[in-house]
């Protein structure tokens, strides 16, 4: 059976687990869910969002700190896909409208237990756009402050990204121009 602890004020989600085959441990308060959640390790923590609304990010991350083998899944009425993003970088693996959490909550507790994520396609696909844009922020840089060669007057070598292209450029250039 799989060890579920339940961080909601409203009890509206113990109320969609009556039927799930799980052992359901609820807490309405975030200090003892914390304390909860290090001593009981549980497989999967479902957060309701409205309980810390713009500090869920760091609630997420406090969760993980306590337990790092736990599987958060947010739970909310309506979401915007950047507060999900958000979410999901912070370290949730899914997120739930309550709208559907009656017919879905088993298969996506089955499911993020076993290690999948429980999201939309859609939020796969802005997950890796985002993740491919942090990348090539990181590489680009990476590559304005790596130093190709150790003269001080080396325009990477200086922070400036466009002198090293305009420099790279004129270089290329006067060499195709006989210069």
């Amino acid at each position: 059976m799989t060890s579920v602890q339940i961080i909601d004020k409203t009890g509206r989600i113990k109320l969609k687990l009556l039927d799930a085959e799980v052992y359901p441990f609820l807490c309405n308060d975030e200090v003892q869910a914390l304390n909860s959640v290090e001593k009981m390790q549980p497989s999967v923590v479902i957060l309701n969002y409205e309980l810390r609304k713009e500090q869920t990010l760091d609630y997420i991350k406090l969760i993980l700190n306590a337990s790092s083998g736990s599987k958060i899944v947010v739970i909310a009425d309506e979401l915007s896909e950047e507060k999900i993003l958000d979410c999901l970088i912070a370290g949730a693996k899914g997120y739930q409208s309550f709208k559907q959490l009656d017919e879905r909550i088993n298969k996506l507790i089955k499911v993020v237990d076993a290690g999948g994520a429980w999201v939309t396609r859609r939020m796969v696909a802005k997950l890796l756009n985002k993740i491919r844009e942090e990348k090539a922020v990181s590489g680009f840089k990476s590559i304005e402050n790596k130093s190709i060669d150790k003269k001080a007057s080396n325009p990477v070598r200086s922070g400036s990204l466009f002198n090293y292209f305009i420099m790279k450029t004129q270089k290329h250039y006067s060499h195709k121009l006989g210069e």
